[in-house]
């Protein structure tokens, strides 16, 4: 009997397929970006905020509205899905939400974060300079349509 249990489990085993993950490379001028993400990861909610994140991944990844979002290089990326395809987001239409997570939710975040808050969003006028800020006067103000409550 413990055989055809042991023999039963074994079979079991091998019939659930491993986790999914996604091997992504993409070129972007200068660069290649390679993720090695689950296809469906875990995520957990910023709190504060209408923006969830990938606490066990060591990658920025962040879901906002339908997408998700990936940090990475110094560039943000958006796609619908987490195996690409991958688009490239100017710095001007990357969403506020997104831009305003606090850095303790960044899985990886580059070293010139390191001496900022990690309870503050990054210094994005300090990092793409004054000209990103004259585009993104609105970066600070507070949503009136989103309950911080929630």
């Amino acid at each position: 009997m413990r055989l055809v249990v042991l023999a039963a489990c074994m079979l079991l085993g091998a019939a659930i397929p491993a986790a999914a993950h996604a091997d992504i490379d993409f070129d972007t001028p200068g660069f290649v970006i390679g993720i090695n993400a689950p296809l469906h990861p875990r995520l957990a909610r910023v709190p504060g905020y209408p923006v969830y994140y990938a606490p066990r991944l060591h990658l920025n990844l962040f879901y906002y509205d339908g997408e998700y979002w990936l940090f990475k290089h110094g560039n943000w990326y958006a796609s619908h899905w987490t195996d690409g395809p991958w688009q490239r987001v100017p710095p001007y239409d990357v969403p506020r939400d997104i831009l305003r997570v606090p850095l303790r939710y960044y899985g990886s975040p580059p070293p010139s974060f390191y001496a900022w808050s990690p309870d503050a969003p990054p210094f994005w006028s300090d990092y793409w300079g004054p000209g990103w800020r004259l585009h993104r006067f609105d970066f600070d103000r507070p949503r009136p349509d989103f309950d911080r409550g929630r």
